[in-house]
């Protein structure tokens, strides 16, 4: 199995950078690589919610992924199970939130058990497209 790992200051307090991954309308704005956007947010943000988000790609085709949260601690921590409804795999992200000060904190985010290399270099690039989006919230 493989796991990448991505590291991310953000020049936001804490409850801010937790709130854009709860909050739908936050969640619209960032949560998708860069030249997709959001078609569809349905999040039912508790232990044992499910969620699912369409992301629509420049030439139509719709990647919808979805899974349960499995753990979330406020402001400190979110596990989640990851798959996408055209792929049999279920990978799992956790992400640890840490405040740095009173406007910037850290994001670590672990994915994992991802079957091959080449999967986990593809998910790489996509979260790290969402980072560079996400940095724009304000």
């Amino acid at each position: 199995m493989y796991q990448l790992t991505l590291n991310q200051r953000f020049q936001l307090p804490v409850d801010r950078l937790f709130a854009a991954w709860k909050k739908p309308e936050l969640l619209q704005k960032w949560f998708a690589p860069e030249g997709m956007h959001i078609e569809e947010t349905n999040i039912d943000f508790k232990v044992g919610g499910i969620y699912r988000i369409a992301m629509k790609t420049p030439d139509g085709h719709v990647m919808v992924v979805g899974g349960e949260y499995l753990e979330i601690v406020e402001e400190q921590r979110l596990v989640f199970s990851w798959k996408w409804e055209s792929s049999p795999n279920t990978t799992k992200v956790e992400v640890d939130f840490e405040a740095v000060d009173e406007s910037a904190s850290e994001l670590t985010l672990i994915h994992s058990e991802f079957l091959t290399d080449q999967e986990k270099t593809h998910h790489g690039l996509g979260w790290s497209s969402m980072m560079q989006k996400a940095m724009q919230l304000t």
